[in-house]
């Protein structure tokens, strides 16, 4: 679409974008409803306070006295976006000088996010205190401080030795359900899980969590499956190597030659670009994908409202498709992605709706 203004998004029902003083009216713009995929005409929205009081066609509104009009004339009105997993709160706080304005870094990334749409994020490591973050909801709430919704962490809950220092460490059950109760004390939204935790730790923290109503997500485990992670109630996967060992038979082996390739310095960068892609290539022939397809049919049904969805993937080549859960998921022609690895552009499933997305493999590991 063209020349799109994402007014809705300015103004989701949410106080953390504007909470105008004065009632607020786009008028005559085009709302895209998400859930048919229809295109409204000639629409007019009404705001007032931090809700949407009305969204009718512009014949049919009464605009409030007083209220301050934009004209959204060829311009289209979305429901504000989440982003489901960032890291922006951890950025500087600290003025650099350089920006005319004298934002730090955290602002400048929600006025990006703002700008394009995103009234909503999910931060996946918040290593600022939680107490600073129940500030920054009062600061967007009072409009002091453009910026989005936000739902954040805390610390990573890892083994020992941790991937991250700033991390919680747990060692073992007890140590483990202790980390929960913390974080839940804390003010943390949810529990984010990490990769070196012990089978041990992993199900106290599925067990805690749900003592306590509170939600946990994150990696897989290198010690569990996917499988296990889904039955278990962890509410998101939040990266896809997991299922590299669950749907094919070679990935240890494989792991071992992108690691060589990755640390020949005798290649020049184009062509380990060119030996990666060949490498993405082989990997795909290898995948099982009627056990994937059973494996993902396991997965469906659990996906949880209000948290990213579970990656449900299948990465073939052009044109094939396979049917999970009497539904098509599909994946498109694999291109190369200098600073990500290979994507694929493919369908996953939301509480049994179907949507498209792009998702990376092969890429480097973060947190």
């Amino acid at each position: 679409m063209k020349s799109a203004l994402s007014l809705l998004a300015l103004l989701c029902g949410t106080g953390a974008v504007v909470p105008a003083q004065q009632p607020l009216a786009f008028t005559h713009a085009t709302v895209v409803e998400v859930r048919s995929g229809q295109l409204l005409r000639d629409q007019t929205v009404i705001v007032e306070g931090n809700r949407i009081r009305e969204a009718a066609h512009s014949g049919a509104v009464r605009i409030p006295a007083g209220a301050r009009v934009v004209d959204a004339m060829a311009k289209f009105s979305i429901p504000g976006l989440w982003d489901m997993h960032t890291h922006v709160l951890e950025t500087s706080h600290d003025n650099s000088g350089e920006e005319p304005q004298g934002l730090n870094d955290r602002e400048r990334a929600f006025r990006l996010l703002i700008a394009n749409g995103v009234t909503g994020i999910r931060d996946m490591y918040t290593r600022v205190p939680l107490s600073t973050v129940a500030l920054i909801r009062q600061q967007t709430a009072n409009g002091t401080l453009l910026g989005p919704r936000v739902v954040a962490t805390g610390l990573l809950v890892d083994g020992d030795p941790p991937m991250f220092p700033a991390s919680i460490v747990v060692r073992n059950a007890q140590e483990a359900r202790e980390a929960v109760r913390r974080l839940k004390r804390e003010g943390a939204d949810f529990v984010k899980v990490y990769s070196r935790l012990s089978r041990d730790a992993y199900f106290a923290i599925a067990e805690e969590s749900k003592s306590l109503s509170i939600p946990f997500a994150g990696h897989v485990l290198d010690s569990i499956t996917p499988l296990e992670a889904s039955d278990a109630g962890q509410a998101s996967i939040e990266h896809i190597y997991c299922f590299d060992e669950t749907c094919y038979s070679d990935a240890a082996e494989d792991d071992k030659r992108y690691q060589e390739l990755d640390s020949d310095s005798r290649l020049s960068p184009a062509e380990k670009q060119k030996r990666h892609d060949a490498l993405n290539g082989a990997w795909l022939a290898k995948i099982n994908i009627d056990y994937c397809a059973r494996v993902f049919q396991h997965l469906v049904p659990r996906s949880i409202p209000g948290w990213s969805p579970r990656w449900l993937m299948v990465a073939r080549t052009p044109a094939s498709t396979t049917t999970i859960s009497s539904a098509t998921v599909a994946s498109s022609t694999c291109g190369a992605n200098k600073s990500r690895g290979t994507q694929s552009i493919i369908r996953f499933y939301w509480n049994g709706q179907k949507c498209n997305g792009t998702i990376g493999y092969r890429s480097s590991r973060s947190s």
